[in-house]
């Protein structure tokens, strides 16, 4: 089939880190693992051990996303430019 299943929203310690990762297509997941990818306070956490090298994948996107120059963090959605850091 090939569907795309949507995006996950992680949510990264308190920081609450908000990013969205294109969800591996259904022919590899099947429709029955999909929930419980991710938990709140544990987000790469796979419930299913057919998850396991997938929620890898997936936590590796996130966190190449949140290393990018511009990351939204917290309530007030701070802009966070990565090149004045350090």
């Amino acid at each position: 089939m090939g569907r795309k299943l949507g995006y996950y929203c992680a949510q990264v310690g308190f920081s609450e880190i908000q990013t969205q990762v294109e969800v591996i297509d259904s022919d590899r997941l099947g429709l029955d693992t999909i929930l419980g990818l991710l938990s709140f306070g544990a987000p790469y956490r796979a419930y299913n051990e057919k998850l396991d090298a997938i929620a890898d994948e997936v936590q590796n996107e996130v966190m190449q996303l949140i290393e990018q120059p511009y990351a939204w963090i917290g309530i007030g959605f701070f802009k966070v430019m990565a090149q004045k850091l350090g």
